[in-house]
């Protein structure tokens, strides 16, 4: 049968500390592509981010936010991304980020850019369902290394740290 999308509610896995309607804001993105013709209900994050900040605020108003929706610690399904660098959501290698224990919303600041705001690990991990989607054969190695047996120092390569995740991959991003 047909999804009945107005039941569901659309979650960020990450954003940018930018206002949700800039052209760069995940929130702004997804409702353009698919968020508004689907009629889905967005959590939006903090509607006036700080200026340089290191993304703590918004991490705290953006957890008060989902709690106040009903949504969390956990969620039913997540869709990341894989970066080349083995990056999930804005878990960046060797980041305060990726080495954070906390369950929940968390800031990610990252030098010369805005900090994001992201899923922790331990959220992450906590999800019903993680699905990795990756493709184009820039991908393969990173990939490759994400499911590999033998892992990366802790931290290092974060994808490696996800628990069950589900890969859908593409022939070229297939190791």
């Amino acid at each position: 049968g047909e999804i009945d999308w107005s039941k569901a509610t659309l979650v960020y896995v990450n954003h940018k500390c930018v206002d949700p309607n800039d052209e760069k804001a995940t929130h702004f993105k997804a409702m353009k592509k698919f968020g508004k013709a689907l009629g889905v209900k967005a959590v939006a994050p903090h509607p006036h981010p700080k200026s340089g900040s290191d993304g703590s605020e918004e991490a705290a108003f953006y957890q008060k936010t989902l709690k106040e929706a009903g949504v969390g610690p956990s969620v039913d399904l997540v869709i990341l991304g894989l970066g080349g660098d083995g990056h999930v959501g804005s878990l960046h290698p060797n980041s305060t980020a990726v080495a954070s224990k906390q369950l929940g919303i968390i800031a990610s600041p990252k030098v010369g850019e805005p900090a994001s705001i992201t899923m922790s690990m331990q959220m992450l991990n906590t999800s019903g369902r993680v699905l990795v989607v990756a493709t184009g054969a820039d991908k393969k190695v990173a990939v490759a290394k994400a499911l590999s047996t033998q892992k990366d120092p802790p931290g290092t390569f974060p994808a490696q740290s996800l628990l069950m995740p589900q890969f859908i991959l593409d022939i070229a991003a297939a190791p």
